[in-house]
């Protein structure tokens, strides 16, 4: 009886959608003993050959919706799963973990140098470090949504600096309600980067700790 086994982890956010890990992945599974090797990549690939050049924003809710159906259905036909390094962060891996877990598979935690004595057993996942968990999100979604720090500190220096240039009183320490004001228009500096749904809501939420903080509302 063929043992398969489904490879899942992060691919938003990163370089030719993290790919390049499925790949090795994929190998050192085979090498060690599994006769197939699902890789969400291969599938990408099928349907589009060059899925690992397109832009992130191409990825768009239709066709998340679409790859959720189909790497479900490829998941239960599978003996187990493979989670690769980063799969914490990403919503979809998480959710793929959970569905394999819900009917039964085997779990694989890929180790930092995909060592492992038995892969058929499961192992906790190696925690990342704060450096590396920083590194890792200032490159992919974060960068991302916000735009290259430059652009964005850039942006959001200007909506400050014109903010406090027109308080009644420009020379005054930033008290509280300075501070809604101004993580308001943090969250404005990214909207501005990438329109999400989210942004307006924090929007929303600092505009009525402002009114909190004025006792406009209790």
């Amino acid at each position: 009886m063929h043992k398969s086994i489904y490879i899942a982890g992060p691919m938003r956010g990163y370089e030719k959608y993290n790919f390049p890990a499925f790949d090795l992945a994929k190998k050192w599974l085979e090498e060690i003993g599994w006769d197939v090797a699902i890789s969400p990549a291969d599938i990408d690939r099928e349907h589009n050959p060059d899925v690992e050049s397109l832009p992130p924003d191409a990825i768009d809710r239709a066709f998340l919706a679409r790859v959720a159906v189909r790497d479900v259905e490829a998941i239960a036909g599978c003996d187990a799963i493979f989670m690769l390094d980063g799969w914490q962060q990403s919503k979809g891996a998480t959710a793929e973990l959970a569905v394999a877990k819900w009917i039964g598979l085997h779990v694989v935690y890929q180790t930092p140098l995909m060592i492992a004595e038995n892969p058929m057993l499961e192992k906790s996942p190696e925690p990342e470090s704060i450096l590396e968990e920083a590194a890792r999100i200032t490159s992919g979604d974060r960068q991302r949504d916000y735009g290259h720090p430059l652009v964005n500190f850039d942006r959001l220096a200007s909506l400050w600096n014109s903010y406090l240039g027109i308080r009644q009183d420009t020379t005054a320490p930033i008290n509280a309600v300075d501070t809604g004001f101004m993580m308001l228009l943090t969250k404005i500096a990214r909207h501005v980067n990438t329109p999400k749904r989210d942004n307006i809501v924090d929007i929303c939420g600092y505009a009525r700790c402002i009114a909190q903080c004025e006792g406009i509302e209790k």
